[in-house]
């Protein structure tokens, strides 16, 4: 029960990351770890500080109170209520991007998948739901389909060090340990006290058989 609490937490600290003058903010704002110890989500800019602003749409106030319910970690009531926004404006990106986030936490691949493929449509250049769904397709086994759109998070976001670390992890995990430390190595550079980086580079390296430098 707590680590779910602590997740949901984890997870509405990035969403609530907001910006009502630039909603769709395609610079990263917020990152986190949750799904494993080593694949990084990451969450766009949205709108408002609190559900009671009366400028907010009624789609937009059934966003906020779902990410209330995401960070006390009840995350099917979020899902409920990202649903109840959608019915209200399908067109609403966020609330697909979260709602498939959340739904791939709760381990419901086919539903998040679905879902952040629909936040692709509405907003192809949408980088965050490219590196989530990068990370539902991961976690469920399809490194290849991962490593693509960790690809496709760069080429919307070529800085995002955090997309550089995705993908090498998805490379290591496929046995691809040239290619994981190459994309550490930049994720590395590109932010420089990026702990997890340097961990995982250790790891490539080790596999490489190039213990001294992984110590």
């Amino acid at each position: 029960h707590h680590k779910g609490r602590n997740a949901g937490m984890a997870v509405v600290a990035a969403m609530k990351n907001r910006n009502r003058r630039n909603i769709y903010c395609t610079k990263l704002t917020a990152v986190l770890v949750i799904l494993t110890a080593v694949l990084i989500l990451s969450f766009p800019a949205y709108a408002s500080t609190d559900g009671k602003d009366s400028t907010l749409t009624p789609a937009e106030k059934l966003l906020n109170q779902g990410l209330e319910c995401a960070s006390q970690g009840d995350f099917q009531k979020a899902v409920d209520l990202f649903t109840q926004a959608i019915k209200e404006n399908p067109s609403l990106t966020e609330a697909y991007l979260y709602r498939g986030t959340i739904l791939g936490q709760m381990g419901k691949t086919d539903d998040a998948v679905k879902d952040l493929s629909e936040a692709i449509k509405l907003m192809p250049e949408l980088a965050e739901a490219y590196n989530n769904r990068g990370i539902v397709y991961c976690e469920a086994g399809k490194l290849d389909l991962g490593i693509e759109d960790f690809s496709a998070t760069l080429k919307f976001n070529p800085n995002d060090a955090f997309a550089y670390k995705n993908r090498g992890v998805a490379y290591l995990r496929k046995g691809s340990y040239e290619a994981a430390l190459d994309d550490f190595n930049k994720a590395i550079a590109l932010r420089s006290n990026f702990t997890e980086a340097y961990c995982a580079s250790g790891q490539a390296l080790f596999r490489l058989g190039k213990t001294d430098e992984a110590i």
